[in-house]
């Protein structure tokens, strides 16, 4: 029954992935552009954007590593803010990115020594704060779960609650994965049908087999 049951959810989410597919393809067939500042004062529709204007702040990246080893970074979560700002009071945005370049700046960062450290920003302050366009898909933070958003919140004590996840290179699954996730979702609830009305039919008594009176 639990194999039944995750059956039919897998069904769903592709349906209603394939659905939100198309959908956003239509409505967002090329990356909605704005500056940071812009989008943060509108807060626009449209999860696939290229946002312009704004500064990374590598330093105060997080890092996702691998589960088989703790060295391995995955991704990185780098801060990213308006052009405009001075302070960086806070965090609305942060860069989700596998870049090799961005882990390799965070990792040499991380292993200068405290006396050095410094010496280090001031020699390497443009690739530490690069000023540079990202463009991903957005997934609103307070669409993840519940303990992933509680987890970002503890390592960023200034994250605001209507923050963003921007995934760098990120791009919508075009209509023809739409269809696609569609159709895998409704072959998979045909076959739950067939398999329940199979069921049904077994479990239904059979008639009492006739025998002729002997004279």
């Amino acid at each position: 029954m639990r194999f039944y049951i995750f059956l039919f959810g897998l069904a769903c989410f592709a349906i209603i992935a394939g659905v939100q597919d198309i959908r956003e393809t239509r409505a967002n067939p090329e990356p909605i552009q704005h500056t940071v500042d812009t989008y943060l004062k509108t807060r626009p529709d449209g999860e696939w954007v290229r946002l312009t204007n704004g500064n990374l702040d590598v330093l105060d990246a997080a890092y996702e590593a691998s589960s088989f080893n703790e060295d391995n970074i995955q991704k990185l979560y780098i801060p990213m803010y308006a052009e405009e700002e001075t302070e960086y009071e806070t965090i609305s945005i942060l860069v989700m990115t596998d870049s090799s370049e961005m882990i390799a700046l965070y990792q040499e960062a991380d292993e200068v020594s405290e006396d050095d450290f410094y010496d280090f920003i001031a020699e390497n302050f443009e690739r530490l704060f690069p000023s540079r366009d990202v463009q991903g898909m957005v997934t609103l933070g307070t669409s993840l779960d519940s303990e992933e958003e509680e987890e970002l919140h503890d390592l960023y004590p200034s994250l605001t609650n209507d923050f963003i996840i921007l995934d760098e290179g990120g791009e919508p699954g075009g209509i023809l994965w739409g269809v696609f996730l569609i159709i895998v979702g409704l072959v998979i609830l045909a076959v739950l049908l067939m398999i329940v009305i199979g069921s049904s039919r077994s479990d239904e008594p059979e008639d009492a087999a006739y025998v002729a009176p002997i004279d």
